[in-house]
């Protein structure tokens, strides 16, 4: 099969085309490596909020540090969200970050389904059993199991 002269100038500019791709992931690669994160973006699923953005920022400078300023290759964004999942209220967190260097974190709750009043404490139960500290700045509309329960809890709480 013989190859006419137009068949030879499409793949050359295919070939450049891509050529010219790679370059340019390469080129942003290179260039990502060398830039600060600018920004945090942080988003809560509605429709209720029993953790506030806050809370989120402290919890990950406590156990992580600063994020604004430093190099995009230097967040672990897997410790980030393992930080942001050990948090009663936090089912799952997701962290990313995107090429205008802003750091994304996007976080579902728990719904909880009981609340526990235990020794002056106020307790969230999710319909899985797990144990959270009601927040005090909402209140949600549930049953109210409250006396002298068995139950303990030890996890980090919201306030």
């Amino acid at each position: 099969m013989k190859l006419k002269g137009s068949d030879i100038v499409s793949i050359f500019l295919v070939l450049l085309i891509l050529a010219g791709l790679a370059a340019v992931c390469s080129l942003d690669g290179r260039e990502r490596s060398k830039m600060n994160c600018r920004a945090v973006k942080l988003s809560i699923d509605e429709p209720f909020r029993l953790i506030e953005d806050e809370q989120v920022m402290l919890r990950i400078r406590e156990d992580y540090g600063e994020c604004v300023g430093r190099k995009l290759d230097e967040l672990d964004l897997s410790a980030i969200e393992k930080t942001l999942d050990g948090s009663g209220v936090v089912l799952k967190s997701q962290v990313w970050t995107t090429p205008d260097a802003v750091l994304h974190i996007s976080l579902k709750q728990r719904t909880p389904v009981v609340r526990f009043l235990k020794d002056g404490g106020c307790f969230y139960s999710d319909r899985d059993g797990h144990l959270f500290k009601a927040s005090r700045r909402c209140s949600l509309d549930l049953p109210v199991i409250d006396g002298d329960l068995p139950i303990e809890f030890g996890g980090e709480l919201p306030t």
